[in-house]
């Protein structure tokens, strides 16, 4: 049960609150999931309620020549609405104005959809093509870590008992860059994806693949790479007989499990289907806009 609930309105306050011992603290921000976690709780243990809302430093964006820096504390809807983000990371932005409703997105922040670690987490792909790297805070210090690596399973992460998500550091993108993210769910709006995909390239002068990065949500216990997708896509033109080379290797990747939103059969032709759409337009973006660096 719930003894008590904390609200700090500076960042040190909250680590302090964060690594003292006693009952076990659920951290929340916007608090969309607060009822699903409680449910998770054995209601004769005690816990008290780490709100982070409020709290300027986690909610602050900013640019540098190298990284943006999101606090985790910035709300989805604010992504979603930032077209400076959409020139510079479109497929952040798309992942953002899917996740549920513009009431969902006005309090679910970015570092909570992170740290849900649900595997159809819509921001996660995206955060993992860009090469995203999380800042992990403690009174003690912090580390930084890529986010591909911060997810264990479903709703396990690397995040020690005295430690927050603070600041979300993301490579600004080069020359000759573009992005996708494209999501699958049976409706339109309010929707866990089913499927989602996340693809990076960067294509040279002769419009080669330079680079790629390719992330899949909802197809095992955690947002995943193709590495050997990626290996295919570098050095072609994302050419039709190439695309599907990838999709073989994506869907070789692919873990999808039997649930009661999609079969497995599903969720893997849906790979195809996305990823194929995905790097399409990623290419496209790249021809076109060629993402440079924004200052």
């Amino acid at each position: 049960m719930i003894t008590n609930c904390h609200r700090p309105v500076h960042l040190e306050k909250a680590l302090d609150l964060r690594g003292t011992d006693g009952p076990k603290k659920l951290v929340i921000a916007g608090g969309t999931d607060l009822m699903v976690s409680l449910q998770e709780v054995d209601p004769e243990v005690e816990i008290e309620l780490l709100l982070l809302e409020g709290i300027r430093e986690l909610e602050e964006i900013s640019w540098n020549e190298k990284n943006i820096i999101l606090g985790a504390g910035v709300k989805v809807e604010t992504i979603a609405r930032d077209e400076k983000i959409f020139k510079t990371f479109p497929g952040l932005k798309e992942a953002a104005e899917q996740l549920g409703s513009w009431q969902v997105r006005n309090l679910a922040t970015l570092g909570g959809n992170i740290c849900n670690a649900a595997p159809s987490g819509d921001l996660l792909p995206p955060l993992i093509v860009y090469d995203a790297k999380l800042e992990l805070t403690s009174s003690k210090g912090n580390r930084v870590l890529p986010a591909e690596d911060f997810f264990l399973g479903p709703g396990m992460i690397d995040l020690k008992e005295d430690e927050l998500l603070t600041r979300i550091l993301i490579p600004l993108p080069e020359k000759g860059s573009g992005s996708r993210y494209e999501k699958f769910g049976i409706r339109e709006a309010m929707e866990i994806a089913i499927v989602g995909v996340g693809v990076g390239v960067v294509l040279g002068k002769e419009g080669k693949v330079e680079k790629a990065r390719i992330a899949l949500g909802a197809v095992a216990p955690t947002p995943i790479r193709v590495p050997e997708g990626e290996k295919i896509a570098i050095g072609s033109t994302l050419e039709d007989n190439q695309i599907k080379e990838i999709i073989r290797s994506a869907k070789e990747t692919a873990r999808p499990i039997c649930d009661i939103r999609s079969s497995e059969n599903y969720r893997e032709d849906l790979v195809g289907i996305l990823l194929g759409r995905a790097l399409k337009k990623a290419k496209e973006r790249a021809l076109k806009k060629g993402w440079g660096k924004c200052k």
